[in-house]
């Protein structure tokens, strides 16, 4: 969790060995957001005896229903402040790599003057 207008450094790496990935394209998506892309996921797996079908751009189909926040650096890192208050889901998509999830939750501000301070989401 973390307030508005608050620079949230998300880290995105490879299940199991830990590896940095860099160029993974990140998205937020609110909760209602993210149940339409479920929904849309359930119907194409449908179609594809309950298998996602390989020719699907995830990126596209993400893009359809979320807000893209950008790509990780070098570092596997992507620096991001939000807008508005509430609760999204990060969903970070690379070719070759499965996807990978993560919720947050940002909330008005509630020091106006503090300090800055950095987040770290990392999944």
């Amino acid at each position: 969790v973390t307030e508005v207008g608050e620079e949230v450094i998300m880290t995105v790496s490879q299940r199991g060995t830990g590896d940095l990935v860099e160029g993974a394209g990140v998205w937020a998506l609110t909760r209602e957001q993210a149940e339409d892309l479920q929904t849309a996921v359930e119907a194409l797996k449908a179609e594809n005896e309950g298998v996602m079908p390989a020719d699907v751009d995830r990126e596209t189909l993400i893009g359809i229903y979320g807000a893209f926040l950008g790509r990780t650096n070098g570092s596997g890192q992507l620096k991001h402040s939000f807008e508005e208050s509430g609760w999204y889901l990060l969903l970070a998509v690379k070719a070759g790599y499965r996807p990978g999830h993560a919720p947050i939750g940002i909330m008005a501000s509630q020091n106006i003057g503090a300090s800055e301070t950095q987040q770290t989401t990392t999944w």
